[in-house]
């Protein structure tokens, strides 16, 4: 079974006036995880996005509340 990447860039063009640079970065952490190798787990891949969220977080580098963090995050994901 062949795996096909998913390409992001076209919605990254599409939406980059739309998107915030805390959005676009929430994005591009998403795009990393699901690109990663085909070899890792789901939870791995999870994992690995969640882990480049709290980095980024409130409290380290975003420079937004918790709840716009969310919400952004939110935003991205649908």
């Amino acid at each position: 079974m062949s795996v096909e990447l998913l390409d992001f860039e076209s919605l990254k063009d599409e939406e980059r006036d739309l998107l915030s640079d805390a959005n676009l970065q929430i994005l591009t952490f998403f795009e990393s995880a699901i690109s990663s190798s085909p070899k890792p787990s789901v939870d791995e891949k999870a994992k690995r996005f969640v882990t480049d969220l709290i980095a980024s977080a409130p409290d380290g580098q975003s420079g937004t509340n918790a709840e716009s963090f969310v919400m952004s995050t939110w935003q991205v994901l649908t």
